[in-house]
This record gives C-alpha cells, structure tokens and sequence, in this order.
C-alpha cells in the first residue's frame, strides 16, 4: 500500500455553485494521484493561503504546480513584515465579517453574492471540522496544521433573532445571518434577551453595558481558529512535499507576460492569487485596502486576567447612539497568545501604525471597556502589535475564468478580511475553473473525432484547440456539427453548445469556456 492510500484523507465538498465537483485531499508528502510528463502544469502566483490551497487540491488532482511568489510566509524574523494572510486574526465567521455593514458588496449580476460567500464559508467550516477530527498522531486535533474549533460569542444591540423582514434595516443582515449560522451549524446557541446574556455570561468577564447600552441578543457556535505562521508553514512543507516548485519571483503587468510564463515553464494554466497585488499586476482598479491592527496579548493568568479559551466578537453594527459602531474582537490564536482587535481603515495603505498611534489606543480601549480584565493581561513581548492590509475589491472575491487575456488565466483574490473563512470554498471554486479548461478541451475534442473527419482536418482542428490558438469561422462550423450531432442525453450537450455561441464572439476557446463557466457559477452579467 502506498504512503498516499495510508495518509488521512479529507473531503472537498462542492458547493451549490459548483455541482457534482467534490474530492479528496491528503496530509501524506505524496500526492493522491501522481503526475507524469504528460500532466497540466499550473503556474499559481501568491504564496499566501489563497494560493497555497490551490496548490494543495491541484496537486492531490495529480497537476503539476510551480507557485511564484514575490514574498513568502516568515514566521521566525519578527522584525520583518508578515504577509496578510499571516496577521489575519483568522477567526472563521459567517459572512458577511464583522469587518463592517458592507463588508460584502452588491456590484450587480455577474458577480459574487453574499450567499456565494456563506457557500464558501461552509465548504471551509467543513473542511476545518472534518480536519480536527482525523485520527492519527500527526494530525489529530488539527495542531499540526495551527488548527483549533473554539466557541465563538456574538453581541449585538439589536435583537437579531427574532424574524425581520424589513431589508432596508441594517438588523436585516444580521438576522440572515444568525439564521444561516442556526440552520448550517449544530449546537448554536441563541440569547433573545438581556436577561438570558446575563444568565450566560459573568459580569466580571465582559461589561454587559459595553458602548453606553445593554446588549439585547447574541449567539454562540463553535468556530475554527487557524494559528496563521504554524497553518502558512505548514501549507508550504505539505506543497513541496507533494512536488510543487516554489520560486521567489515578481511578477509584473500578467496580462502581457502571461503567455512568456506559459511558455517559459511548459505550463497550461495560470492562477492569479495576488491579493492586493492584483490592483497592479492587473491594472485592477476595483482592489483597495483596508488597514488594520491587532495587538498581542499573552493568553496566561496574569493578575485578574484569565486565560481564554473562547472567542468574543461585537460586530460592527448600529450602535445605542444611532451610528456605525467599531469591531471588537477577541481571539485566542492558540494556547499562548490571544488576539485582541481590530481597525477598519478603507483606502489606507500606510504601514505606519504603532501601539501608541490614537487608534490604536482607541481599539485597546474597546476591548478593555467590553473585556475590563483584558488590561491586566500582558503583551507578548516578541510581537506585541501586528499590522496589515486587507484585499478588498469593489466587486467582492474574484474567482474566476479571465475573459479577456489571450491565455488561460483563473483569479482568486480579493477576499477582504475573510481569507481564511472563504480559503477552502474558493481554491475550491478556482480549481473547479481550472477542471472546466481542461474538460472542455477534451470534450470538443472527442466530439470532432465522432465526426470521423479527414485525418488532416481532424489533427489541425486539435492542434489549434489544444494551444488555444484563434477558431476561424470554419472551424466553428466544424465543432457547432460536432455538438449538434452528440445525443441529446450527452452530458456535454448543453455546456458545448454554450461554448459554440460564446466562440460567436470571442474565437478562443480558453475565453468561450471562461465566458460559459463564470455565467453557470455567477449568472449572466
């Protein structure tokens, strides 16, 4: 038996928006199924957790995988900058975060929903509970991966269990949520009133009167909690083990050096994982930041601090006094170090915070006015405070097919503050893109091979559409007969003839299949 058939496995599930499309994954250094010469290469740029799990379910798919990235997790030099994906307090949340009241935006057909984000999360929140449970000594427990399941307490100053129907109200949102929280996780707790949060909560530990009212409603449920420089350190071992090639390289304007790369590294696909660097790699003009800080707290009895073993989260909401609130959450990153945050700073890029910054101080003072016990905790020395930028886009997480580029090209960027909440559900979504670029290559060719061609028509017609090259018009012909002519029952009937209509306007297979594929995930635009 190989080393693979022995490793734990954990299943992938596939999302409403992606059918029919779950697989298996494992811890084992070898990849479930092992490439050959033969197999698609994937050149994924990023090395943060966005392109990291990429890599990972590709690999198990029996890809072959080289990541580019400009920078790479550091988890021993605490001078140095930390990627995003590393001082995310990667805290798993239903979407919409606690990042703010729009954190998710409504940028019209075409694009990601907040329930295309729940769906992500779930594939995520299954992921993280199926991995705590595997057996072995390895990874039992999920410490090897930075891995925990914690309760996770919500407040609010409205009351977000009862039914509410009205859509304009900004309570509305939080409703929804607390409904998707109850209906998709078991155990979920729900307090529907001041004297039920009393009855749970100790008043020693937080300040029922918190922001100058009482709370009225809140929940519980569990949460997984990922130690993000143990979980990125152990993404890149679990990678390279499997065969993926890391190489530290910029990357600039990808729309124009696209090909080069395809062509400089034998590769296929490329998948953009970039973050915030997407605004420039791309010219995308809809990425933006959103600053934020967090401080570090040493999670040991120190004077009235206790130890913390759960997690507390006051959504940003509509406060007492009739305006936005600010996010305070609490964190226990591990055994040892608790995260207390945050600062929401939309179009902020400047990396010049510090503990004594207002803000700062401010954020520190929510937390101890909530969490009185908190100012008696002590800092970790080593890494007291940690700043970051958010990836934000206007048009919420970009996963998907490229429609423009000349070059099979896949995006996944964009997550805000919830890179660790959707990771699972989006590698997922961009590796599904990825089969769909392959599948329908293999499809229209087996479809003009039925035809029973001249051997030149044939090998000419396969040629173009394995390098992607443009379709003329009478090669449309040629692959429109060949679908026509499948039975109707085909299971590629429908998405071919899709793909035909799509060559109409656009003669290159690898932008028809983006075309066809973003509209089955997203709808039309």
């Amino acid at each position: 038996m190989s080393a693979a058939s022995e490793a734990p496995e954990i299943k992938v599930r596939n999302s409403k928006y992606t059918p029919k499309s779950e697989f298996q994954v494992s811890t084992s250094d070898a990849p479930l199924n092992a490439p050959n010469e033969n197999s698609e290469h994937v050149i994924i740029i990023g090395g943060g957790v966005s392109g990291l799990l990429v890599a990972w379910m590709l690999l198990d798919k029996g890809f072959r995988v080289t990541i580019l990235a400009k920078e790479w997790a550091r988890t021993g030099d605490f001078s140095e900058p930390r990627l995003t994906s590393q001082i995310a307090a990667a805290l798993w949340e239903m979407p919409p975060g606690g990042c703010g009241l729009t954190e998710i935006e409504s940028p019209g057909k075409g694009w990601a929903t907040v329930d295309h984000y729940r769906e992500w999360a779930m594939q995520s929140y299954n992921f993280y509970t199926d991995y705590v449970k595997i057996p072995n000594e390895h990874e039992r427990g999920g410490h090897s991966f930075g891995l925990s399941i914690a309760k996770l307490h919500q407040f609010f100053y409205e009351d977000v269990i009862s039914e509410c129907t009205d859509k304009t109200s900004p309570t509305y949102e939080h409703h929804a949520k607390y409904l998707d929280v109850n209906k998709r996780i078991k155990g979920t707790a729900a307090y529907t009133d001041k004297t039920a949060i009393a009855n749970k909560f100790n008043s020693s530990l937080i300040n029922l009167e918190y922001g100058g009212g009482k709370f009225k409603t809140g929940y519980t449920h569990d949460a997984p909690i990922l130690n993000t420089d143990k979980s990125l350190a152990y993404l890149m071992a679990l990678v390279q083990q499997k065969g993926a090639t890391l190489e530290t390289r910029a990357v600039k304007d990808l729309r124009e050096s696209g090909q080069q790369l395809l062509t400089d590294y034998k590769a296929d696909v490329i998948v953009n994982a970039t973050g915030l660097g997407a605004k420039d790699l791309l010219n995308d003009q809809d990425v933006y930041p959103v600053r934020g800080a967090i401080r570090r707290i040493d999670n040991v009895h120190h004077s009235q601090f206790r130890h913390l073993n759960d997690a507390y989260l006051v959504p940003a909401q509509i406060a007492p006094d009739g305006l936005p609130s600010k996010t305070v959450f609490i964190v226990p990153r591990n055994d040892d170090i608790l995260y207390v945050g945050s600062i929401i700073q939309p179009h902020n890029d400047t990396m010049n915070l510090t503990p004594e910054s207002p803000e700062v101080l401010q954020m520190w003072d929510r937390a101890g006015d909530f969490m009185p016990s908190l100012l008696h905790a002590g800092l970790v020395n080593h890494f007291p405070f940690g700043q970051g930028l958010r990836p934000f886009t206007k048009k919420n997480v970009k996963v998907r097919a490229d429609e423009e580029c000349a070059f099979p090209l896949v995006h996944n960027y964009g997550h805000g503050g919830s890179g660790w909440t959707l990771g699972v559900g989006t590698a997922h979504s961009a590796v599904f893109i990825v089969d769909k670029i392959f599948s329908d290559r293999i499809d229209l060719i087996e479809a003009v091979e039925s035809l029973r061609l001249k051997q030149t028509e044939t090998k000419d017609l396969i040629e173009i559409i394995n390098s992607n090259g443009d379709l003329n018009q009478s090669h449309q012909q040629i692959l429109s007969q060949a679908v026509v002519e499948l039975p109707s029952a085909h299971p590629f009937k429908n998405r071919g003839l899709e793909l035909i209509e799509a060559l109409d306007h656009a003669p290159k297979l690898s932008v028809a299949s983006a075309k066809v594929t973003n509209k089955f995930i997203y709808g039309s635009a």
